[in-house]
């Protein structure tokens, strides 16, 4: 009990290491030294957005989940670390290769920790899902931020950690940022924010449950009269 204790406090200092003081962190990231397993980082993580997920839906608090008529509630705690694992590979792929191209530390290993520590972002990500209960273009915007600062972090994993050299690090990451805030802009301009169209389909799908079938009906009119707008 005593060490699975340690462990859950060591995950949690990381977590507020690689928020709060991501240069110190990927600085001393030391894979042959590091205590913690990147699977079990990644999978603390992925379990972390899964409860949030879980406890939001529980509480009938609109998220992006239940928006797009995915109210997985107890499912998000099986299916977020999953997700989290698979894409701790995808994203430790991507890495690698841009680490082998700019002459960076591509060991597997450390671009393995680099990539489980960069998923701190995804409780906080599930946790600010229920901004898009309040306004499915608020939601969007704080999405986008939370993907620029996972950026931003993976700016000091490149330097500071896969010794990418630092102009070219910078030139990277405000390529990227350039190119998020481009298609979202662009995403937003077609009017082509699924979130939107989601929105609009939950709303039609809890009056049918205040107000039974006719209540329904309206709505979804009115949420097919959206999607024609969109077209």
């Amino acid at each position: 009990m005593a060490e699975k204790r340690k462990t859950f406090s060591t995950l949690i200092q990381i977590s507020k290491n690689v928020l709060a003081s991501p240069k110190e962190y990927f600085t001393s990231l030391e894979p042959d030294k590091t205590k913690i397993n990147p699977y079990i980082l990644s999978l603390f993580f992925g379990l972390s957005a899964g409860i949030i997920s879980f406890l939001l839906s529980m509480l009938n608090i609109d998220t992006l989940n239940s928006l797009s008529g995915i109210n997985i509630r107890l499912g998000a705690v099986i299916i977020m670390p999953i997700v989290a694992i698979l894409s701790l590979f995808i994203a430790s792929g991507m890495i690698w290769i841009l680490a082998t191209l700019f002459k960076g530390d591509n060991t597997f290993k450390t671009i393995l920790l680099v990539s489980a520590s960069l998923q701190v972002i995804l409780p906080i990500n599930s946790f600010f899902q229920i901004s898009y209960g309040v306004s499915p273009y608020l939601g969007y915007f704080i999405e986008v931020i939370i993907s620029l600062y996972a950026l931003y972090l993976l700016y000091f994993a490149f330097v500071h950690t896969l010794s990418i050299n630092e102009k070219l690090g910078k030139t990277l990451i405000i390529t990227f940022c350039a190119v998020k805030v481009i298609w979202s802009l662009y995403d937003l301009n077609l009017g082509s924010n699924s979130a939107y169209i989601y929105y609009n389909q939950d709303k039609a799908i809890q009056q049918n449950q205040s107000e039974g079938n006719e209540g329904f009906k309206k709505a979804l009119d009115k949420y097919n009269e959206y999607i024609k707008e969109v077209e």
